[in-house]
């Protein structure tokens, strides 16, 4: 997986109505974190940050994290850690990046995918998923977009468990 670039800057002041303002402008208020570096307050450009999500790794994207500041500028390696939506409107409130090492391994979250068709659907039974994600451990660069659950020969009463579940090839 490519890394994918995002410019930021670096916020000195805080609080509710600065995040107002930021957010009118089309700015998203975010802080990055992470071992061996300060937290700090960015604010990131709203099309640029929905740019970065919308590729093929979704939420699971590795950036590249460029702020520029006042203080001092400094480039990361990031990964999304949350993304707070307002509950009426769905519009992104705040985002939280964790700083993270390209050698060593993360846990993510990856979206289950089911494929094919039960014939136990056709014999009345309904497909019941539990899981609509599955958390892994690998290298940043090795997340699977998705893993796939295949049904096509699922009967009423069956059940995939996680040791049926084909994980890609990583390369280490």
């Amino acid at each position: 997986m490519k890394t994918v670039p995002l410019q930021a800057n670096q916020r000195l002041q805080t609080g509710k109505q600065v995040a107002k303002k930021l957010r009118a402008g089309k700015r998203i208020p975010a802080v990055v974190y992470g071992t061996g570096i300060k937290s700090t307050a960015i604010d990131v450009g709203l099309e640029d940050f929905s740019r970065a999500i919308h590729t093929r790794a979704g939420e699971n994207v590795v950036i590249q994290l460029t702020v520029a500041g006042e203080q001092k500028n400094f480039e990361n390696t990031v990964v999304i850690k949350e993304i707070q939506l307002n509950p009426v409107t769905d519009a992104i409130e705040h985002v939280d990046f964790n700083a993270i090492s390209l050698t060593e391994k993360i846990k993510v979250k990856v979206t289950l995918h089911v494929k094919g068709d039960a014939p136990g659907i056709k014999e009345g039974g309904v497909l019941d998923g539990v899981h609509h994600e599955i958390e892994v451990e690998c290298l940043p660069t090795n997340i699977p977009e998705r893993l796939d659950a295949d049904v096509s020969n699922m009967k009423i009463g069956d059940s995939i468990h996680l040791r049926e579940i084909v994980f890609p090839l990583l390369v280490a």
